[in-house]
């Protein structure tokens, strides 16, 4: 099966959706190394039970400096588990998983007390406390959950690369709350994991959004353009943490393939994103949750040497006249259709960086990925 064909037509539109997301900014985005934990079965967790052949070891450099020519050179990090350096990528497939909605439900019975408001072919919805909106949806399985008060922190969370009011890099990455701790998150977020039926590898960026922060940074737009502070009394309960999740697989993280159709931010795009209080889950946004079997073949990988230069020979970086500058090479793995709920995960290295002017005056978010296996160009 061509495995260009498969892997979602949305990632071709990459690079036209980076030409149209320049912007006036600095070098505002930034890698984030996620926390990593294991859940559930360990006979689904990537654990090196099968000794992989000495063939599938692959060396990859933990950095690389190169230039390719007067517009185009790489200044990286390379990021990538030494479990694949040293043994390779075990082959895996991932079901989807239908949701437990009456379990879920149980997350935020106490406080909003939800009510059910229909349903019709699409998803079936529910209101509650706090002007919640949550949703279940039937043909994938994912789950959204909306308040007012979610909508009050995004006010003053500002995390859209380009965005006039991006202000994320305000906020700490994995720091303690004053009355919430990362620990004591992630015992909540190890519940709600359980209701959702997630298990074996999670990877998790923790933001700690102190309401300090907040208060300084949150602006409303009034219908007719101008700013305004919301009126809202902020205190010690709003301070929240706003979680990037997504599952694992050989060490590296699974992301939905439409997550690729921007290049703004991609290395720090997760599957699921929870926000939550010491009291409460404020918002969340599930997308397909898998149940990720190995099977006992490894893929064969491309020599990195191989993918290095299939970028270099890449037509994308000369079809422009900007200067391109990679600064981030990353394994990823994109779930690939195959039949009904059931998907091949496939490796992809993705080149992330930025792209610019001579003249410095603008510059914007770049980014190729190419197919770990094939090399081809998605």
């Amino acid at each position: 099966m061509d495995r260009k064909k498969i892997i979602n037509a949305g990632i071709i539109s990459l690079l036209v959706l980076g030409v149209l997301a320049l912007v006036f900014f600095d070098n505002k985005w930034e890698l984030v190394e996620p926390q990593n934990v294991v859940l559930g079965d360990p006979e689904n967790v990537f654990e090196e039970k099968i000794e992989a052949k000495k063939s599938y070891s692959i060396e990859i450099p933990y950095d690389v400096y190169e230039k390719i020519d007067e517009n185009n050179w790489i200044d990286a990090v390379v990021d990538v588990p030494d479990s694949i350096r040293t043994k390779g990528f075990q082959k895996a497939k991932g079901t989807v998983k239908k949701i437990d909605q009456e379990k879920v439900l149980g997350i935020i019975e106490d406080y909003y007390h939800p009510v059910f408001e229909g349903e019709d072919d699409y998803d079936i919805r529910y209101s509650g406390e706090d002007g919640m909106y949550f949703s279940f949806q039937k043909v994938v399985g994912s789950a959204y959950l909306m308040t007012d008060t979610y909508i009050i922190l995004r006010t003053a969370y500002q995390d859209s690369i380009g965005d006039s009011y991006y202000n994320r890099e305000l906020y700490a990455l994995e720091s303690d709350l004053s009355n919430f701790t990362v620990d004591e998150c992630d015992q909540v977020l190890q519940e709600i994991y359980e209701r959702f039926g997630i298990k074996g590898e999670v990877n998790v960026i923790h933001r700690a959004l102190d309401y300090q922060t907040m208060e300084d940074e949150a602006v409303e737009l009034r219908m007719d353009g101008t700013e305004t502070k919301p009126d809202y009394d902020w205190s010690e309960d709003d301070n929240s943490y706003h979680c990037t999740i997504s599952q694992g697989c050989n060490g590296v993280s699974v992301i939905p393939s439409w997550r690729f159709q921007s290049a703004a931010d991609i290395l720090n795009a997760g599957a699921h994103t929870i926000v939550l209080n010491k009291d409460r889950v404020v918002g969340l946004d599930i997308d397909d949750i898998y149940d990720i079997k190995y099977q006992q073949e490894y893929e064969d990988l491309l020599e990195f040497s191989e993918v290095l230069n299939l970028y270099k020979q890449s037509p994308t970086i000369n079809k422009y006249s900007y200067c391109k500058e990679i600064t981030d090479i990353s394994l990823r793995v994109i779930p690939v259709a195959e039949k009904g709920d059931v998907y091949t995960l496939a490796p992809v290295w993705v080149f992330y960086g930025r792209w610019f002017d001579e003249q410095q005056t603008f510059e914007a978010p770049f980014a190729i990925i190419l197919d770990a296996v094939t090399g081809e160009e998605l």
